[in-house]
């Protein structure tokens, strides 16, 4: 490919003060601003100490979810979770996969939306998320969105989605994902399709496979390849330990195979044991899948962490109100921490 094609280069931008923490001595600091290259969307990386983070402590927050109720666990789903209507899945108004179950969401965010709780344990940590549940949760994901084809053909723009804790926006605890299938992109869904156009028109070839070339060949952002699964971490990244993987496409669009579900769900699992390792004590997540063309099914996974001391919260003025991201981690020290954390991963 050409190495000119994708332009990965941030505007490093200096900033100049007297340092009151260091005697009011004249200090320089630099912000990288990055954009991009599929979508244009803007990245700052700050410079700011991160401090470790302390281990998270559930048990309190467990505790109370579990006072208040939760419609998600088995002994709960018959009574208390929501049900398709007659026509829609079997019988008894719910689709199932393994150990994942699906029933209507009964706080819509669209017309077809769907929750996949998963498993039978009301409350798992990070490093408790074996493949074969999240493998259950994608495939029972995708039954999902073939009942809604056979009932919508339209409906073709779907992403399966999680909020794991409440700091991202989980209403439960119990582990569970969010089914989405949309007639129309939503705005990210629909800057990527556009930035792949663009690249396709410019460059006639698929943007996917040249970024993979690229950041393999500069193993600046690269983490791992098995399969058909790459991660990367994002060029320009929207949080802390932003990471993402680029799924080959099989021979059906805009569906995993039984193959990539497997690697998709091992490699993952993988990663979410690092994260609590680092003790990142949320996050949320979106596998987008669509049948538009030269799109790769795309996994993102963005930690949500409360900055200690003072719980200073991972979203300011800067993303809600400008749309952009801001982080203090670069990709490149994310993807070296990742890169070794799964050197012993083909013995696990």
């Amino acid at each position: 490919m050409d190495r000119t094609a994708i332009t990965l280069l941030p505007d490093r931008q200096q900033s100049r003060f007297r340092n009151p923490f260091n005697k009011f001595e004249e200090t320089t600091l630099t912000v990288d601003v990055r954009r991009d290259p599929l979508t244009g969307q803007v990245s700052r990386i700050v410079p700011f100490r991160i401090r470790d983070l302390p281990p998270v402590d559930y048990e309190p927050l467990v505790k109370r979810s579990v006072e208040l109720g939760c419609a998600f666990c088995p002994e709960a789903v018959e009574k208390r979770a929501a049900k398709f209507l007659p026509g829609f899945a079997d019988p008894e108004g719910r689709i199932r996969h393994g150990r994942a179950v699906v029933f209507p969401n009964a706080f819509p965010y669209t017309k077809h939306s769907a929750v996949v709780a998963l498993g039978r344990r009301h409350f798992r940590a990070l490093d408790q998320m074996p493949p074969e549940l999240l493998a259950d949760g994608i495939e029972a994901s995708q039954a999902y969105f073939d009942a809604v084809a056979g009932l919508d053909p339209g409906y073709t723009f779907r992403s399966i989605n999680w909020n794991y804790m409440p700091l991202a926006g989980a209403g439960q605890v119990h582990p569970h994902f969010q089914a989405v299938a949309l007639s129309r992109p939503t705005r990210h869904q629909q800057e990527m399709i556009d930035g792949l156009r663009a690249y396709r028109n410019r460059r006639g070839r698929p943007f996917w496979p040249d970024l993979i070339d690229l950041e393999e060949d500069r193993d600046e952002r690269f983490i791992i390849r098995r399969g058909r699964v790459t991660w990367l971490a994002p060029f320009a990244p929207q949080g802390v330990y932003d990471l993402m993987a680029l799924v080959e496409p099989g021979p059906e669009p805009g569906r995993l195979g039984p193959e990539a579900v497997e690697q998709l769900g091992r490699t993952m699992s993988h990663v979410l044991a690092f994260f609590h390792d680092r003790h990142l004590p949320a996050l949320n997540a979106a596998l987008h899948l669509t049948e538009e063309k030269d799109f790769w099914p795309q996994l993102r996974l963005l930690p949500r962490v409360n900055l200690p001391p003072v719980d200073i919260s991972d979203i300011n003025y800067f993303q809600r109100l400008h749309d952009e991201a801001l982080t203090f981690l670069p990709p490149e020290k994310a993807a070296a921490q990742l890169k070794e954390w799964f050197q012993d991963f083909s013995t696990n």
